[in-house]
């Protein structure tokens, strides 16, 4: 699944994974590498970075080839 979000809307999301996170963290007596869960989160964290950056060089590349 592919979503269409703008570069705001990801990074709100990140910031709630990073809110979930920690709120997870202080929540369970589990340490971080041994949760499932904040591992989960992590992961998506860490896509998503991977996806904004492409993105972000991508429309680089737009913006020079538009000059």
């Amino acid at each position: 699944m592919q979503l269409d979000l703008i570069d705001n809307q990801w990074r709100d999301i990140q910031f709630a994974l990073c809110i979930a996170l920690s709120h997870t963290e202080k929540n369970t007596n589990l340490n971080i590498e041994d949760h499932p869960l904040i591992k989960r989160y992590i992961k998506t964290y860490d896509q998503i970075s991977e996806a904004r950056k492409k993105e972000k060089i991508n429309n680089s590349w737009k913006e020079v080839l538009n000059l």
